[in-house]
C-alpha cells in the first residue's frame, strides 16, 4: 500500500469535515509533526500521562475534550496536587466529575514526584534506568519503559501506557479502538483486536515517510472518531464505527470493509454541513455538500433552524425528497425564496420549511409545460429576473405526505425530460 498517498487522502478527508479556516486547520495539525519529550518540562510530561488516563476510560474522545480545560486547571501542578489535602481533592471531583480517576492521579502524582526529585527529571529518569536519550531509540528499550510505566503508575494500562510514549514522540503508536478499526477496514491488519501489529503498521508509516508518529496517530484517530474536536477543528470524524460516511470518504479506494455501502448516509452529511455552517458563520460563497443540494451558508444557517423546528415526520419527508432528486439527477437548493439560480438550471427545485401549512414549499422551474395534477395544488408565479429585468415564472406547491412527495418528482422528472 502506498502510505504517503493513503496520508494525504486521511488529511484530504479531515478538511472536509473542518470548521475552522484552512491557515487555522494547518496549524492545529502541523503542531503535530513536532513532538519530542526534551520539549517539555516535568510539569508538561506527568500532564500527558494524566490525560491519557482519561482518554482510555471508555468514554467519547469528544467528551473528555470538553472536559480537558477544567481537568488541566486542577491536575496539570503535581507539585501542588502532591500536597492537597481529603476536602481540597474532594472539591476537585466535585468540578470534574471523575472520583476514581483523580484518586488515582493524586497516588501518581506521588510516584512521580519521587521519581523526578530522586533523578532530577523525568527525562534524566529515562535515560539513566533505560539508557534512552531521544525518540529513536529501540523497540527494546521501548518496551521496557511501557512496562515499567504499567507498574509504577495506576490507571496506565495497555492502550494507556503506548497512548502515553507516543504523546512524548516515540516511535509507538497508541493502538486504541479507532486506529485498529480503520487499520482492519484497510486491510492493514488482519484481526482487529491485533494491538502489536497496529503499533508495528504505525511505525512502519512513520519511517517511511519520516513523520512523527504522533502525527500518524493524530490524523487516523479524528478520521475515525465520532463528534466534534477542537483538537484539529473537525466536526465528526468519516471512517466511524457506526454509520462511517462512506460517501465523504476520501481513503475508500484503499478500503476492504465489506459493509461500505455508496449514497447511504445523506442524513448525517447533511447534519455536518448545517453545523458546519453555524460554526464558521460565514456567507462569502456557495458550498455544494452533494451534486444536488446546493447553497449559501447564510441560507444555510437559516434552514437548519427551520429543519430543526419541523416536525420529524416533515424532516424525514425532505431527506427523502431530496436523496429522490438526487437519484433523478435533479439539482435542489434550500432557499427562503425563489431567486436568479432558476434562470441558471434547466431542470430546478428550491426547498424550504412553511411552518404556517406544517409542509415543504417546492418552486419547480417553468419551462413552457402546462403542469397539472390531481394531487397537488400547482400555483404558477413570477419573479424578477437578477439579469435581465424580465419575470420568470415557476411553479409554486406545498408537500407534506409520501403520495405528494412522490407526485412532486413525478412532475420534475416531466420536466427535467421535457426541457
Amino acid at each position: 500500500m502506498n502510505y504517503e498517498q493513503l496520508t494525504e487522502r486521511v488529511v484530504d478527508g479531515l478538511r472536509k469535515m473542518k470548521y475552522v479556516s484552512d491557515e487555522e486547520f494547518e496549524k492545529k495539525i502541523n503542531h503535530f509533526k513536532n513532538y519530542n519529550y526534551k520539549n517539555f518540562d516535568n510539569k508538561e510530561i506527568f500532564w500527558k500521562l494524566t490525560q491519557v488516563m482519561f482518554f482510555n476510560m471508555g468514554k467519547k474522545a469528544s467528551m473528555i475534550e470538553n472536559k480537558i480545560p477544567i481537568l488541566k486547571e486542577n491536575l496539570y501542578d503535581y507539585e501542588k496536587l502532591i500536597n492537597f489535602n481529603d476536602e481540597q481533592i474532594n472539591a476537585i471531583i466535585l468540578r470534574t466529575g471523575f472520583p476514581k480517576q483523580i484518586e488515582w492521579i493524586k497516588r501518581n502524582a506521588v510516584v512521580f514526584n519521587n521519581i523526578t526529585k530522586k533523578y532530577g527529571s523525568f527525562q534524566n529518569f529515562i535515560y539513566q534506568v533505560y539508557n534512552i536519550n531521544d525518540i529513536y531509540c529501540s523497540n527494546k528499550q521501548l518496551e521496557y519503559l511501557y512496562c515499567d510505566l504499567k507498574k509504577l503508575f495506576i490507571g496506565i494500562g495497555e492502550t494507556a501506557g503506548w497512548h502515553f510514549l507516543t504523546d512524548l514522540g516515540f516511535n509507538s503508536l497508541k493502538p486504541d479502538t479507532v486506529i485498529r478499526r480503520i487499520f482492519y477496514r484497510l486491510g492493514l491488519i488482519e484481526e482487529e483486536n491485533d494491538l502489536n501489529k497496529t503499533i508495528e503498521i504505525g511505525r512502519e508509516i512513520s519511517k517511511q515517510l519520516n513523520l512523527p508518529i504522533r502525527y500518524i496517530d493524530i490524523i487516523f484517530v479524528k478520521y475515525g472518531q465520532v463528534g466534534k474536536s477542537d483538537v484539529l477543528g473537525t466536526i465528526d470524524g468519516i471512517c466511524t464505527e457506526n454509520n462511517p460516511k462512506c460517501n465523504l470518504c476520501t481513503i475508500k479506494s484503499f478500503c476492504k470493509f465489506k459493509n461500505c455501502k455508496e449514497n447511504n448516509y445523506m442524513k448525517e452529511e447533511r447534519k455536518i454541513d448545517f453545523l458546519k455552517a453555524i460554526e464558521t458563520k460565514t456567507i462569502l460563497k456557495d458550498m455544494a455538500t452533494t451534486s444536488g443540494a446546493i447553497y449559501k451558508i447564510k441560507e444555510k444557517i437559516k434552514f437548519k433552524e427551520r429543519f430543526d423546528n419541523a416536525s420529524k415526520e416533515l424532516q424525514d419527508l425532505f431527506i427523502e425528497f431530496v436523496n429522490k432528486l438526487d437519484e433523478s439527477g435533479i439539482k435542489n437548493y434550500a432557499t427562503n425564496t425563489p431567486d436568479y439560480r432558476l434562470e441558471q438550471e434547466r431542470v430546478f427545485a428550491i426547498a424550504n420549511f412553511f411552518p404556517s401549512k406544517n409542509a415543504i414549499k417546492i418552486a419547480i422551474k417553468y419551462t413552457g409545460l402546462d403542469l397539472k395534477s390531481n394531487i397537488l395544488n400547482l400555483q404558477r408565479k413570477s419573479i424578477p429576473s437578477q439579469t435581465s429585468g424580465v419575470y420568470k415564472d415557476f411553479f409554486e406547491v406545498f408537500m407534506k405526505t409520501k403520495t405528494e412527495l412522490d407526485e412532486v418528482v413525478k412532475i420534475l422528472n416531466i420536466v427535467k425530460n421535457n426541457s
